[in-house]
């Protein structure tokens, strides 16, 4: 049964560098295009196109312009586009910030690309007295460039309005002494020493959460992290890998902020 008002399909979305738009035409080239083809987007289709931005605190805005754009033309060096639509998109007020342990192999690549799903504003890689991988500054710089590329194809494909920034790899002491933004927590395996997200977090619409590596975090980095001001939460009651637990927090605290931000709202 067809939905009146309803497209079979939702449009594909893209981050384009503002100097692809003119006036009420876009036109993409290089990668932008190349993801374009990989669409088959044809001439008379629609897509959405955004003003590439990434995540910063002092230039987010509380809305954002979206373009709906028909392809006029497409061959293999441009795409064509008129722009039928502009619309404000409202951004949520609330941000969260992941900080998770790097981790050995590929994992992290698949903690960039749910955290970006689930709306997370900055992801900033964290080394921790159990990590694993000892990266040197050039192999840092490839896995940060790689990240960079996963987050910005996530946030296409999940509909977001910017990227999440993808900030520099840090230790974890350094995090704790003065990197942390918003209510910051600490998700731990050990239940008896935490409150649940929704006590820790109440109605914070800025939050940092800090994932420890394979093994968790050492006795010694919860303690300085709680004496600097960290919250320790858990994520339910059972033992989680370290890329599922940065998941699963990411999941647990955006609803979380969701809610409360809903209820604020039918309130007023």
């Amino acid at each position: 049964m067809k939905v009146a008002g309803m497209s079979r399909n939702t449009p594909p979305r893209f981050f384009v560098d503002p100097s692809s738009i003119f006036g009420n035409k876009v036109i993409l080239t290089g990668d932008v295009l190349k993801h374009a083809m990989s669409q088959r987007l044809k001439r008379g289709e629609i897509f959405h196109a955004l003003p590439e931005m990434v995540y910063d605190k002092n230039i987010v805005t509380e809305t954002i312009e979206l373009l709906g754009v028909r392809v006029e033309s497409v061959n293999k060096t441009q795409l064509i586009g008129q722009v039928i639509e502009t619309r404000q998109v409202t951004i949520p007020p609330y941000e969260l910030h992941l900080y998770p342990a790097v981790l050995k192999g590929d994992k992290l690549d698949l903690v960039v690309e749910k955290a970006t799903e689930l709306g997370c504003a900055s992801i900033t890689p964290m080394v921790a007295a159990r990590c694993i991988p000892r990266l040197d500054e050039g192999k840092k710089e490839s896995r940060i460039q790689r990240w960079m590329k996963v987050a910005k194809s996530a946030a296409e494909q999940s509909g977001r309005m910017y990227i999440p920034r993808i900030n520099e790899i840090v230790t974890f002491r350094e995090v704790i002494q003065n990197r942390v933004l918003g209510k910051a927590v600490l998700a731990l395996e050990r239940r008896e020493m935490c409150v649940s997200i929704s006590e820790a977090v109440g109605c914070a619409l800025e939050v940092s959460v800090l994932i420890g590596p394979e093994g968790g975090f050492e006795l010694y980095e919860i303690e300085e992290a709680v004496e600097a001001g960290l919250c320790p939460v858990t994520l339910g009651p059972y033992i989680l890998r370290a890329e599922t637990a940065s998941i699963a927090a990411c999941a647990i605290i955006m609803e979380h902020m969701s809610k409360g931000h809903m209820a604020k709202e039918y309130i007023s």
